[in-house]
Parts: structure tokens; sequence; C-alpha cells
């Protein structure tokens, strides 16, 4: 490839090159390294599906090259099974920590590090422990999808209880492991209410009182009921004129071509953040925005500049100094680049679509799905049979081992 490049005296080879190299599986499979790390993605080597749902989820956004506003608000306003909606990834992340991963959120998506609000006013910004929680009150309510949530699993739940028969106390067991593989398939709105901590020191609430949404800068629209709240935040959170959402994805894509945001750290902004070249951070959100938060056409402009394409600045950025971007920073490879280099070294195709895996997560998907309406389709009565006649074979199975144990 290099010296096809090289050799190549089109005029225009540079440009053809960022034009091939952003079409080729290879970007998707760069950049999910990329986002997996901002979005916290879990490994895929797991027994709940839903990480290995949501990770796919992320690669196929970026093959698509999904406008990111699209992709963002999606990921904060999902819900339902995992096989329809694998974006409630982002939530069962951080399943039992509603309150973590809103932190987390504005910090992803707002570049701001609201987290020390959580606990008390913050004492080097603005943000209000208040602000905290009117915000975590737009998401709270999301929960997961356990098996618990089936229809029939209370109903069978009532029958099982009154029953006298052997298998009674192997039945229960017996249902959850038969519902077991529905656990963690999907999130769902629960509305528990948020309130304040119980030791909330100020004198704009009590301790334990009720929090409602809202937002602490911008505007949003109403908060809806329920599940629209989450609608709500996403609309928010996205919207062109919010003075940060386009600010921290320009900067975190600048960086990560330069080794330097416009704006440093790009996840760290206050109303005292300045940037170090004013016009070229206005010049870059506004061609986001004109572009419709297409990633990889923001990409491709700035990769096609001369800042871009000048040599590389061999000293590290001095804190506190804006950068002047007379061209990238050189820096070491990461993680990803290292092993990505010692699979080429064997792997003739090392940028080939792991095929296998993809039909693997395919099928689990799929059994998933037809499981669930599977069990969903019976009345509590057929379940209850079902669970009995399982619970007795159970209840043989016990007997025979204890009787081999006191013969042996």
């Amino acid at each position: 490839e290099a010296r096809s490049f090289l050799d190549s005296t089109h005029p225009e080879k540079r440009a053809r090159l960022i034009d091939a190299l952003l079409a080729h599986e290879g970007y998707a499979m760069h950049f999910y390294h990329f986002w997996a790390d901002i979005l916290r993605a879990k490994s895929e080597e797991t027994r709940r599906l839903h990480h290995s749902a949501y990770c796919q989820y992320i690669r196929d956004s970026l093959r698509a090259n999904r406008p990111y506003d699209e992709w963002a608000r999606e990921l904060v306003s999902s819900l339902g099974d995992t096989w329809d909606h694998p974006a409630t990834g982002y939530y069962l992340r951080d399943t039992g920590m509603p309150l973590d991963n809103l932190a987390n959120t504005i910090r992803v998506f707002l570049g701001t590090r609201i987290e020390c609000a959580q606990c008390h006013d913050h004492p080097f910004d603005k943000w209000k422990q208040m602000d905290f929680y009117k915000l975590a009150a737009f998401t709270h309510g999301v929960d997961i999808k356990t098996f618990k949530e089936v229809s029939p699993f209370r109903e069978t739940l009532d029958l099982i209880g009154p029953y006298k028969g052997p298998e009674r106390p192997k039945m229960p067991t017996a249902l959850s492991n038969s519902l077991g593989v529905m656990n963690y398939t999907g999130a769902i709105w629960r509305g528990l209410p948020l309130k304040l901590p119980h030791d909330y020191q100020y004198d704009d609430a009590k301790p334990h009182d009720l929090v409602s949404p809202s937002v602490p800068f911008g505007k949003a629209g109403p908060t809806g009921e329920g599940a629209e709240q989450l609608q709500t935040f996403a609309g928010w959170m996205t919207a062109p004129g919010d003075p940060r959402f386009t600010t921290v994805i320009v900067n975190r894509l600048w960086k990560k071509l330069f080794g330097a945001g416009v704006i440093d750290p790009v996840d760290d902004l206050t109303d005292q953040s300045q940037p170090a070249i004013p016009e070229l951070e206005s010049f870059l959100e506004i061609r986001m925005r004109e572009g419709g938060y297409d990633l990889k056409a923001f990409l491709r402009m700035v990769l096609n500049t001369r800042a871009y394409q000048a040599g590389t600045v061999h000293e590290e950025p001095a804190p506190g100094v804006p950068a002047a971007f007379t061209g990238p920073y050189l820096r070491r490879f990461t993680a990803e680049q290292a092993w990505d280099s010692f699979v080429a070294l064997i792997n003739p195709t090392p940028e080939m679509r792991n095929a296998i895996r993809e039909e693997f997560l395919r099928r689990r998907l799929a059994y998933a799905e037809d499981f669930n309406a599977a069990m969903t389709a019976q009345t509590p009565e057929e379940l209850f049979e079902n669970v009995r006649r399982a619970s007795a074979v159970y209840v043989k199975n016990a007997l025979a081992t204890q009787a081999w144990q006191e013969e042996f």
C-alpha cells in the first residue's frame, strides 16, 4: 500500500487515499476501540447477552456512519429488549448505578464533570447538588429487565406456593433456571422516584424530598410522563444549540487526530474554558452542525487540511500553553494499535470482519428472542406443569445421587 501510494502520480492521491481508508472496514475497527473506551463498553467475553449486543451496536453504527447526534440520542433514550434495541446496553452497563450512569453521560456527551455535585455543591464549578439530582431524575426510572418481568412468572409462583407435592422444594429453583436466559435482556422504565440523599444540607430542600427533572442550562421541552422523560433529556442533550454537545465531539475528534484538543481537556469544560484558537473552534463547530454530525465527513475535512498533513511535532504540548497545531503531535502506539500490528504480521487480511463471531451473536440473540416468545406464550398453568415435571426429574436425580453416596 505504501509503495502504491508513493508511486502514484495522481494529483489527488492523498485525498483518494483518505476516502479509501474512511470507507474501509479498518475505520470501523479502529474507531470502535476509540468509542468503546469512551462509552466504557465491557468485553464481549461475558455470559450476559447485552454486553455483546452493545459492542456490536457500536461497530454497526460506525460502519453505517450514523449521524452522531442521532446515535447519542438513541443511547440515552432506548428501552426494550436487547435483540430489538441493543443500545439499551448503555444503561445495562451500569446496572444498579443510575447516578453514576448520569454522571458519565454528562461527561461523555457534554464534557462536564458534574459528579462532584452528587455529594455536595461543586467546589470549583457552578453546579449545585440540586442540579445533579434534577438531571438524574430524567433517567433514574430506567432499570434492567429480568425474567421477573415476564407476565406468567408471578402467577406461576402463586400456583407453586400452596402446592404440596414432593416436587415443591425444587420448583422455585426450576422456574428461575428455566427463565434465567431472560436475565438482563433489556431495559424497562420502572419509574422509581428519585429522592435527595439523607445528608442533603442546603436551604432549597430537605433530605429525602422527591426531585422533579429539569435542566441546569439551555432549554428542554416538557418533561412528559414516565419514559417520555428520556426523550426530553435526549433532545436537550443533543440540541444543535446546546453550548457543549458540539464542542465536545469536535474536540474529541480533533484530539484523536492531532494529539491535543482545541480545548483541552475535552471532558472537563467549564465556563472559563478557552480554546487555543477561538476562530478554529468556532469553524469546527459550524462545520459539524452544517454537516449533520456526519463523523466521516468531519474527519475527511480535517485529514485533508495542510495542518494535518504537515510534519509531526516532536515536542509534547506544554501544560497550559495553547497549541499552535503546526502539525499532529508525535504519539506512542496505543495498546490496540500494537495489537493490530501483531495481527497484521500473521493475518494476510487483518481487517476482515469476524463473521464467525457475528453469526454466533446473531444466533444467541435469535435464541433469546424465541425463548422469550415461547415462555411468555404459556399460561401460568402450563408453565406450572412444565416446572413441576422438571422438578420431578430434579428430585429423582437427587434421590439417586443420595443412594449412590450411601452405597459407596
